[in-house]
């Protein structure tokens, strides 16, 4: 089957990361994938390093969106291809377009945490499509709710992919340190995650708090000042990871810790720090309640509640006997759910009912 990705946002995040996992699952079953892709964009970079078959198109604005759609109203005049997949709002609505023109089956995928712009278009859009396919159960049943016209068999769901840890309990060589990856922004409770960790200091002298992520909406001297406010000790800031650079970071810690205090519709992070096996403390916001199972793989507390937080960072801490059961049971959910190979037969489900149309 020949199947046209359109994506065309010009940074890396969950959204794109996504749409990467759908191509991987699709190539694995040996299909022919293209995708239009921002030019000079990072997930334009990520394709080209793949060595994927990538069509250049332009940034979204009202003028360069006109020129997107006859250029790949070009491409499928050229290529014929047998199904198309948005991935996102605006190329949702150049696909659509193009899909009735070509009498095309299409699939949208929605992995934002943005507002649903419902409206007598998007009803349309969504309507047409074959499948929409969602990362979480939770935006599964929000999609739904914002399309009640919709057919529900429409809906499913698909976890990311994630690649798991080869990890061993005796690999925990920092039994006290506890990470908190998420980019320096105030939805994300870095300063409640600080006040816990005051308080877990005040229990444990020699604990260690590691914080990394890129700086945007806080600057890491704004929080330097908090730490110092909170006369927190052994507090580090390791600032944006590289690729490469996030599972032996992940892994380093004993305990990871996601302290949002809203959007979190895909948390990436929850899924990092299950995958390399360690427990996890989240709050109960967006898709977390679905990933994290609450004493199981770690603990749910509410948003803003650093003194929960440093309870179940505690016990964590304290208790090796907990804190190894919560490592190998995240290890195996991983496993279970959020493994490519998972995506990966997804997906050929729903490529064989889309060649049977």
């Amino acid at each position: 089957m020949k199947i046209l990705h359109l994506l065309d946002i010009p940074w890396w995040s969950g959204l794109s990361s996504y749409a990467f996992d759908c191509v991987e699952a699709q190539m694995q079953w040996g299909h022919q994938v293209q995708i239009a892709c921002q030019e000079g964009s990072l997930p334009y970079k990520k394709g080209q390093a793949n060595g994927w078959d990538l069509i250049p198109i332009g940034e979204r604005n009202s003028i360069q969106t006109l020129l997107n759609f006859f250029k790949i109203m070009g491409n499928i005049s050229k290529e014929r291809p047998h199904l198309l997949i948005a991935h996102t709002g605006s190329t949702h609505s150049i696909a659509g377009l193009l899909a009735k023109l070509w009498n095309i089956p299409l699939i949208r995928t929605r992995a934002t945490s943005q507002p649903f712009n419902v409206n007598f278009g998007s009803k349309i859009l969504y309507d047409q499509c074959e499948k929409i396919i969602l990362p979480s159960e939770k935006m599964r049943e929000d999609c739904i709710k914002k399309f009640p016209k919709c057919d529900k068999k429409k809906f499913q769901t698909i976890y990311p992919s994630i690649k798991t840890s080869m990890i061993k309990l005796n690999s925990l060589t920092a039994p006290l340190k506890v990470g908190m990856l998420a980019r320096l922004d105030p939805v994300k409770g870095h300063t409640y995650f600080l006040k816990a960790a005051k308080i877990v200091q005040e229990k444990i002298p020699n604990s260690e708090f590691h914080l990394a992520g890129s700086e945007e909406n806080i600057s890491w001297s704004d929080l330097a000042k908090e730490i110092k406010e909170n006369k927190l000790n052994n507090c580090f800031y390791h600032g944006f990871l590289r690729e490469e650079e996030v599972i032996p970071w992940l892994e380093s810690c004993a305990v990871g810790v996601i302290a949002s205090i809203g959007s979190e519709e895909i948390s990436r992070a929850a899924l990092e720090w299950m995958a390399v096996g360690r427990p996890i403390v989240a709050t109960r916001v967006g898709s977390l309640p679905e990933l994290v199972d609450d004493s199981l793989s770690g603990y749910l507390i509410p948003p803003k509640d650093s003194n929960k937080m440093a309870e179940k960072l505690l016990e964590i801490l304290n208790y090796k006997d907990l804190s190894e059961k919560m490592c190998l049971y995240n290890l195996e959910r991983a496993k279970k759910l959020y493994s490519a190979e998972n995506a990966k037969n997804e997906w050929k489900k729903i490529l064989d009912s889309i060649s049977r149309l």
